[in-house]
């Protein structure tokens, strides 16, 4: 009887434990998608171009100096001015070189703050936003950070520069928000990979590595481009990141189906309401994997043939420079049967000159006169 009774009490509590695991099974796989997701950017954006809610700038902090040029309103940390300059000067002709590649006037008025330090970065940014260089659609601004992670040069501070206003200038052409903000429906994918191209940043990096990836059979396929770039964490040295950028190049390059730019018809086609396949095939006549075969033939003639041929005329030269030295050195004749120098030749002569001459000043003998006498010889006195 108490091993029954043992039996049923143990039935409840069992039955308790499982429905509790049961339970925080359940919780876990709800949770899970939204931890895992929690500090990435809104589905189609990179954390270089996020969507945060459309708030307010913080207010720029009193000691930053102020510059506008064609549109473009800079406030910048004092220590920044050497490295502003340059994009002050480069302003107005950035602004009209974007508005080429995409058919519209762009950024007539886009806030550009420029930091020195993480600690400064963090007071000029909206709530929410990364602590690094960010292109912020929704509040119109480029927000840089020129020491963060590490400081950066002229050069590098032009390519985020171009970089960040790349990414705005997609976004003004986007679709209109319910809050009349306008952000791109182009794939993360194309946004960076266009802003990218568009820099000119890291582009000899960029070459090697997908030149790599191309011979290891490492490319990435187009459709699974954005998942891997989020993987990548936007590495400059990785290959969604060249990947993304020369295909938007390759995009970019391709004259559309009418022989007008393809750009601009691209953008216009996604924003009036067409998902990129339908925009891609409307633009150039051909679908998303046909143009990408046609960008991997172009890769295999010009990023791998080309360089390999490159490889085999150098190695080919060394050959023969080789073996024309190795000629040469043999033909030449060796010390044993070397014909005597010029220097030698004149050495002897002049010795040979000088013993001649030495021999011209010595008297000649003089015979003694002798006679025979009963067979003797007698010397005459």
């Amino acid at each position: 009887m108490r091993r029954a009774g043992a039996a049923h009490a143990g039935r409840p509590r069992s039955a308790a434990r499982t429905l509790a695991l049961g339970a925080l099974a359940t919780l876990a796989a709800t949770l899970a998608p939204a931890i895992a997701r929690a500090g990435e950017p809104a589905p189609g954006r990179l954390a270089d171009a996020p969507l945060l809610d459309a708030s307010a700038l913080p207010p720029v902090p009193p000691e930053y100096l102020a510059h506008e040029v064609a549109g473009l309103h800079f406030h910048y940390h004092p220590s920044a001015q050497g490295r502003v300059r340059p994009l002050l000067e480069e302003a107005e002709a950035l602004r009209a070189e974007l508005s080429a590649a995409l058919g519209a006037s762009v950024l007539d008025a886009v806030e550009v703050r420029i930091a020195v330090s993480t600690t400064d970065l963090e007071r000029i940014l909206p709530p929410g936003a990364p602590v690094h260089s960010v292109a912020l659609a929704r509040q119109r601004a480029l927000v840089l950070g020129l020491g963060t992670p590490n400081e950066l040069d002229a050069a590098e501070a032009r390519a985020a520069f171009r970089h960040g206003l790349a990414h705005l200038a997609l976004d003004e052409l986007g679709t209109p928000d319910t809050d009349g903000t306008t952000a791109s429906r182009l794939p993360a994918w194309f946004q960076e990979g266009w802003a990218l191209a568009f820099s000119q940043q890291a582009e000899g990096a960029r070459g090697r590595t997908i030149w790599w990836a191309m011979m290891q059979r490492r490319l990435v396929p187009i459709a699974e481009l954005e998942r891997e770039l989020l993987l990548s964490k936007l590495a400059p040295s990785s290959v969604p990141v060249a990947e993304a950028a020369d295909f938007a190049r390759y995009l970019v390059e391709e004259r559309a189906r009418d022989g007008g730019s393809a750009l601009p018809a691209l953008v216009t086609a996604v924003r009036a309401g067409a998902s990129f396949d339908d925009a891609l095939e409307a633009t150039y006549g051909r679908d998303a994997d046909a143009l990408e075969q046609s960008w991997r033939r172009e890769l295999a003639r010009h990023r791998a043939f080309l360089p390999v041929l490159g490889f085999v005329l150098c190695a080919w030269g060394l050959w023969a420079g080789a073996r024309a030295l190795w000629r040469w050195r043999r033909a030449r004749p060796s010390a044993a049967v070397r014909p005597p120098s010029r220097r030698r030749v004149s050495a002897r002569a002049a010795a040979r000159a000088a013993e001649l001459a030495r021999a011209g000043t010595r008297r000649p003998a003089v015979p003694v006169p002798k006679v025979a006498h009963q067979g003797q010889w007698h010397t005459l006195h």
